[in-house]
């Protein structure tokens, strides 16, 4: 009986990722999951209009094929983000290794970077409505850890681009 539930909890997550796989590419972007193999490192940036664009940092072994990658992730579409802090912002800090993740951005040799939200415009090449997500145990997945608008101003064609 055990393994019939385990069966049917590993094939809600294999259908869950597919449709991940699916949303993530009309929303113009490259797909990739994997579990965190290092812990996320705050790694500081340049500024634009007293800003600071900071990104977290993270390796992953991916899902597809076993290698590591990495996933840069500009802090400031974190919920959490403070224009004068030097850490990981929340939700990011909850991120261990170990955890399984999905992310949609573009990718580059090595990694992915762009998953985070485009502020609600249209995606465009090299732009995807990109996101982090935490896929826990049951296959179901958490809300985007880079959704936040706040700092949507710092780039006008994103909030003109619907």
């Amino acid at each position: 009986m055990k393994w019939i539930i385990t069966l049917l909890l590993a094939a809600a997550a294999h259908g869950a990722l597919a449709d991940s796989a699916t949303d993530c590419k009309a929303a113009g972007g490259s797909y990739m999951s994997g579990v965190v193999s290092s812990a996320p490192v705050w790694v500081g940036g340049k500024e634009m209009r007293n800003v600071e664009l900071s990104h977290t940092k993270l390796n992953f072994t991916s899902n597809a094929d076993g290698k590591q990658y990495q996933a840069a992730i500009d802090n400031v579409f974190a919920q959490g983000y403070d224009i004068a802090g030097d850490a990981v912002p929340a939700p990011l800090n909850t991120l261990q290794v170990g955890d399984n993740i999905e992310l949609c951005g573009v990718t580059y040799p090595g990694g992915i970077h762009y998953v985070h939200t485009n502020c609600g415009c249209k995606p465009q090449r090299g732009q995807a409505d990109g996101w982090v997500h935490k896929i826990n145990a049951d296959g179901s997945v958490s809300a985007n850890l880079e959704g936040s608008q706040e700092y949507c101003y710092l780039w006008p064609c994103r909030t003109g681009n619907h």
